[in-house]
């Protein structure tokens, strides 16, 4: 297998293996090609720089590399007609804004679909540089859950690495020297900034855990030690991110480059943003976010103080970290006995606490708070709202929103899978032979136990990370299919959907048999024998027999990695509420791929902008599903403070209802368009079917 150290490099407008300056799309040579089924987890980068300009430029990545297609740079006059246009199926050509940042970009000429992250906002040398650092000593963020993590990220942040761990970057919007005030928090004193355009104070990297280092790594997080002898903390600054798995390569030499870039173990922060002029009165209601990135990858240092425009001032807005990769999620019956498994979550939880305890010093209302996430942020909402087997009520949050919900297989903490993961850690550190395995991982070097996370990730199945969940008996008291199933959920209200094509960017592409799904299907869920995939395929038939559901292979196999992965869990989600308490929805504006939902909900932010009117009432989809979620946190319910007005009601997702769910959706032409739709009989078929194999599966 060819080894991914090598990297494209281009600059040169002319040079015919990368994209050139007036973003042209151009091939990888064949022999950059990879085997098929591998192509997620290894695949030649290259780097692409797309200069500081004030109008978006659009980035076309084609499916066929033997055929590219030219498109000039747009600017902000060009009409919609000028746009290229694209693929009904697969959705593989599609348009991306990247607006000043840097971008790790490859296109598998086998496979045939592109990846992109965003790894450095600055226009300049250093965001180069950034970007290829974060080359050389690692590989892109090369499996499809890291580009899904990238994804939100940049769709969710101007910025998505914080520049260092000591002295990291603060919040890009305008700034005033008006005084904010000091929130005394007990255990420490933070005084934050006010961003002038906004309108907004901002509170970034407060610390809500003690640091999960020395003794307390694998351990609970701990309450934060009171130290009045520093003073009231300087909150203007974003936190380091927690160090970062991101599928190293074992065949390369890996060494640390930058914590800006890796993370760093003591990474326990969240960062406040409330209106200027609330007080401990007012009760606001309140919105935490929570980051997605595959539980390898990912970091609040996301400046959310766009979301304050949707709100009109009127909430506040809490983003979290929490651990990643091995030092969140490693798992076995040792690690249970002396640790704890799901660490990472425990942090989330944590960070809730935190929330219900001190949100009202900046003026919020601990009775009206929500979770959101979107992908593994939003099977972090699953697993919260199941935490502890359901019986935490309404007492961390009321609402809960979930875009995507990652459910990858969830095994029981000593199964194994996480167990051989814990024993290929220790070898990778030399505690294998230890006398105490579980003491010299807690001893063991920072950069050593973080590349030997990097390493054991890489060896992950297509579409998943080494370092994931874990049913524990506790927290994770079960699994999803088994305790959604049984109603037993936190919270009261609940906003849930996917999107239409969740799977494409986590799939091969170039499958073309049913023997080839077969295969994927095996290395996907290895835990499947022959006769159960045999039985699976008969629920996902070949496509000229599958009511145009889908019209090839690859797409067959897009469908079957989306049902089980995210999809389904959004029905049982939904389904797991009281009824009337769940609103459901799908995404299909083009392209419909996964996360491309957040950059209407957080506009200008990257990825995305609205695609013409919304019925006669000339909404936009930022508007429109945008509306829905803020209208969700301010009241608990899409509709009351919806911008939509010639759209019928979004009713809640019951029996009573037929099931009916908010459909987002475009035309050929780019107009946008929202229905009220009966989920497809057909899908409820097969998510039946998923379920009766979960234990296999197991989800």
């Amino acid at each position: 297998m060819q080894s991914r150290s090598r990297i494209v490099e281009r600059f040169a407008g002319n040079n015919d293996r990368s994209i050139c300056a007036n973003c042209r799309s151009a091939p990888l040579s064949p022999e950059e090609s990879l085997p098929p089924h591998r192509s997620l987890l290894d695949r030649p980068p290259s780097i692409i720089e797309f200069p500081a300009v004030t109008h978006a430029a659009y980035l076309i990545a084609q499916p066929n590399p033997d055929n590219p297609i030219d498109h000039p740079e747009m600017d902000s006059s060009s009409s919609e007609n000028d746009r290229p246009q694209l693929l009904k199926y697969p959705y593989l050509q599609y348009p991306t804004l990247i607006r000043g940042s840097y971008c790790l970009m490859g296109l598998d000429h086998e496979v045939g679909y592109p990846y992109c992250s965003v790894v450095g906002h600055d226009g300049g040398a250093a965001g180069l540089s950034e970007a290829k650092a974060a080359m050389k000593f690692s590989t892109f963020l090369g499996s499809a859950a890291a580009l899904a993590g990238a994804l939100t990220a940049a769709s969710a942040a101007p910025t998505l690495l914080a520049r260092d761990a000591t002295s990291n970057s603060t919040a890009t919007n305008a700034t005033s020297s008006q005084q904010v005030p000091v929130v005394d928090l007990v255990y420490a004193q933070y005084q934050g900034f006010y961003n002038e355009t906004l309108n907004y104070n901002t509170y970034l990297g407060i610390r809500f855990a003690a640091p999960p280092v020395g003794s307390l790594r694998f351990q609970l997080p701990q309450e934060p030690e009171k130290n009045s002898s520093v003073g009231v903390v300087n909150a203007t600054q974003f936190p380091p991110m927690c160090a970062q798995t991101i599928n190293h390569n074992p065949n390369q030499t890996y060494a640390q480059q930058s914590s800006s870039i890796m993370g760093v173990e003591d990474c326990l922060f969240l960062n406040v943003y409330t209106p200027a002029n609330a007080t401990s009165s007012d009760e606001l209601p309140v919105l935490v976010w929570i980051h997605g990135g595959g539980y390898g990858q990912g970091s609040a240092p996301h400046d959310l103080s766009v979301l304050t425009r949707q709100f009109g001032g009127n909430a506040i807005i809490v983003t979290i970290q929490y651990r990643l990769g091995v030092f969140g999620f490693v798992s076995s019956a040792e690690i249970m006995k002396k640790g704890t498994p799901n660490a990472g979550i425990y942090d989330q939880t944590a960070a809730l606490k935190w929330v219900q305890e001190h949100i009202g010093d900046f003026g919020g209302d601990r009775d009206a708070v929500s979770i959101w996430g979107e992908s593994a942020g939003g099977g972090s909402v699953m697993l919260q709202v199941m935490a502890y087997d359901g019986t935490l009520g309404n007492s961390l949050f009321r609402g809960a929103i979930s875009d995507s919900p990652y459910l990858p297989q969830q095994f029981d903490y000593d199964d194994y899978v996480p167990s051989v993961n814990y024993y290929k850690i220790a070898e990778q550190v030399d505690c294998l032979y230890s006398s105490d395995i579980f003491d010299c991982l807690v001893n063991a070097d920072f950069d050593a136990l973080l590349n030997a996370s990097n390493v054991v990730s890489y060896q992950s199945a297509p579409g998943q990370w080494g370092w994931l969940p874990v049913t524990d008996g506790n927290l994770v008291a079960k699994r999803p299919t088994q305790q959604l199933l049984e109603g037993r959920v936190n919270g009261e209200y609940l906003f849930v959907g996917n999107n239409a094509h969740e799977g494409n960017l986590f799939v091969p592409q170039n499958l073309s048999s049913t023997q080839e799904v077969f295969d994927f299907v095996h290395t996907a869920f290895p835990n499947l024998d022959n006769a159960t995939i045999t039985r699976l395929l008969e629920y996902y038939p070949e496509p000229e027999d599958s009511d145009e559901l889908y019209i090839s292979q690859a797409d067959r196999a897009n469908t079957i990695y989306a049902d089980s992965t995210f999809v389904c869990p959004a029905y049982w989600m939904a389904q797991a509420y009281p009824e009337g308490n769940a609103y459901k929805y799908t995404f299909n504006v083009l392209p419909g791929l996964h996360s491309t939902e957040l950059a209407y909900v957080l506009p200008g932010q990257g990825v995305s902008q609205p695609i013409g009117p919304l019925n006669s009432a000339n909404v936009t989809v930022d508007e429109a599903f945008g509306g829905s979620v803020t209208s969700f946190v301010r009241s608990f319910d899409p509709n009351t403070h919806s911008l939509i007005r010639d759209a019928p009601t979004w009713e809640p997702y019951t029996a009573e209802n037929d099931w009916s769910e908010r459909v987002f959706n475009s035309t050929a032409s780019g107009t946008s368009i929202i229905l009220n739709n009966q989920t497809p009989r057909s899908l409820d078929v097969r998510c039946t079917f998923w379920r009766s194999i979960a234990t296999i599966v197991p989800e």
